[in-house]
């Protein structure tokens, strides 16, 4: 039987660090997360703890 995925916030969380480990905070965007996430770039508004502008 197969594993079920991680939750989405621990996607995001892990595949945040991975970039910041591999490149450094300015090549983490949400295009550069959202792709080794998993996680559609229109879920990270309802994922991610900000204000909206």
């Amino acid at each position: 039987m197969a594993e079920a995925p991680a939750p989405r916030d621990e996607r995001i969380t892990a595949a945040t660090w991975e970039l910041l480990r591999a490149k450094g905070p300015k090549a983490v965007t949400v295009e550069a997360v959202a792709a080794p996430s998993g996680v559609a770039k229109t879920s990270y508004s309802i994922a991610v703890d900000c204000p909206r502008r």
